[in-house]
């Protein structure tokens, strides 16, 4: 039984065969057809662009120097900001170290000061004083000096 139905089997199969067979092939040629067009179309479309590409490529050449110009520019000014930083720390150094000097004038000058006025005091009076007391001006003109000595010193840290 299992025979006849492979006997069966095999004949249909053999006359179906050339059929599927021609159907395949038509298949295939519809397919081949429309990979062809789409070939087509693809060559159609970047031929389209070639003229594109060499107008970007032109705009682009002539963008290049005015990219070069702002490149160079940005250098100068990231080298004047350098120089400029540079130049008003050494001027914040210069200043501090001036500060000091005028500080220590003042405070001698006002220390001379206090001196002569107490000896004056001293020959009206009669009294001779061996403490020397700091005024209370010269005291806050030291905080103010010191302040202004330690700004440069912090502004420095903070670089």
């Amino acid at each position: 039984m299992l025979d006849k139905l492979f006997l069966s089997l095999s004949s249909v199969a053999s006359g179906l065969l050339p059929i599927v067979g021609a159907v395949a092939l038509v298949f295939l040629c519809i397919l081949l057809k429309k990979a062809w067009a789409l070939i087509d179309e693809l060559t159609k479309t970047v031929s389209g662009l070639d003229p594109t590409l060499k107008k970007v490529d032109e705009s682009i050449e002539k963008l290049q120097s005015p990219l070069d110009t702002v490149v160079n520019l940005s250098k100068t000014i990231d080298d004047v900001s350098a120089n400029t930083k540079s130049g008003i720390s050494k001027a914040s150094n210069s200043a501090g170290e001036g500060i000091g000097k005028v500080r220590t004038a003042v405070t001698d000058t006002l220390q001379n000061i206090q001196n002569a006025i107490k000896s004056k005091k001293d020959q009206i009076t009669g009294e001779q004083h061996t403490e020397t007391a700091v005024p209370v001006d010269t005291v806050k003109i030291t905080e103010v000096v010191d302040a202004a000595e330690a700004a440069p010193e912090e502004e420095k840290a903070n670089d």
